[in-house]
């Protein structure tokens, strides 16, 4: 099981996630495909001075010299690639002190004690019976990060772990072995969301067992990745539900849609969905949109949950996720 981060609008990895899989495929790819929209380079056309501080901080971050092979440029941004997957570098030309992204893959052996310590022990918590062998490990740091991200991935199990602090541990399980109360609440709230959606309901038949800093949660899916449900283990709250319309999105129509929408019709067009699925009375919250993102809508009161929702461009809502007003979502 591999995880990435997208935290671009909304900080919880799980709700982040939900959200970026309510968009379709073409979208994703077209948001997310650098390489598509890059030109690639000769090695010798990077900066030597430039080159020489990426590879020091592969080396700091590996603790063993990382061969780059090939560079990529899209506007401003150059990108360097290894023969792993995972020993990648990125850096703003002009900016590469405040911009630069290092990863590299390791081995498990590779991983300090206490890394890998603290990320058996989250498993182990989240199941005592799995063994779980870690194949696919890589390390990370942005710029901006005073500590190294360590994640380890096995066949069915992730964690992410930094200075001896998980941040995310989850396990996969087939939704039958997941719990019985919490998949049949989970199969409703995506009845009643694609109901709103405009869609029919798939069946829910992947689990994922997860616990991060924001969230101790199931998380439940398709099979075709159309659909997702998050469900509280200790609550049994719908924390987030999302599905697929597979409508195509093209940016400017839902930013001329989104500036076309009244706030109070932004409110009224998701209220009735809120109220059913997640029990919340939204009468009192105000809202807010992004240009960047003009799809997503985020709902506000004070000392309230947050709301965020997905509109597609069916002018329906295909997406709602909850964020406690105080605590974790659990």
């Amino acid at each position: 099981m591999r995880w990435t981060k997208w935290v671009k609008w909304i900080a919880p990895l799980w709700m982040a996630a939900l959200l970026l899989s309510a968009v379709p495929a073409h979208a994703q790819a077209e948001e997310w495909d650098w390489e598509e929209e890059s030109v690639e380079l000769n090695m010798e056309d990077i900066d030597a001075a430039l080159l020489q501080r990426v590879q020091q901080e592969m080396k700091k971050l590996a603790g063993k010299k990382i061969e780059l092979t090939h560079a990529y440029q899209s506007d401003e941004m150059i990108y360097l690639t290894g023969a792993n997957e995972y020993d990648f570098a990125s850096f703003l030309i002009e900016d590469i002190d405040n911009s630069l992204y290092v990863s590299a893959a390791i081995s498990y052996k590779e991983v300090p004690n206490k890394e890998s310590q603290a990320a058996e022990k989250a498993l182990t918590a989240l199941d005592g019976k799995k063994k779980f062998n870690f194949t696919d490990v890589y390390t990370a740091k942005g710029a901006a990060e005073k500590s190294i991200n360590y994640y380890l991935n096995s066949d069915d199990a992730s964690v992410v772990v930094s200075n001896g602090a998980v941040a995310f541990a989850g396990i996969d399980y087939p939704a039958a072995q997941a719990d019985k109360k919490a998949l049949s609440r989970a199969q409703e709230a995506l009845k009643e969301m694609s109901k709103a959606a405009g869609v029919s309901a798939p069946k829910l038949t992947e689990a994922i067992r997860t616990k991060a800093v924001e969230a101790d949660v199931w998380m439940f899916n398709d099979s075709d990745g159309k659909a997702s449900v998050v469900v509280g283990t200790k609550t049994g709250k719908i924390w987030s539900v999302s599905v697929l319309d597979n409508k195509p999105i093209d940016y400017d129509q839902m930013e001329k849609m989104a500036k076309k929408m009244s706030d109070e019709k932004k409110i009224s067009a998701i209220s009735p969905v809120v109220k059913k699925i997640f029990g919340i009375d939204m009468k009192g919250y105000t809202v807010s949109w992004s240009q960047d993102y003009p799809m997503m809508f985020e709902y506000t009161k004070k000392g309230q949950p947050s709301i965020y929702g997905i509109l597609s461009s069916s002018g329906k809502f295909t997406a709602i996720s909850i964020q406690p007003a105080k605590g974790i979502a659990e």
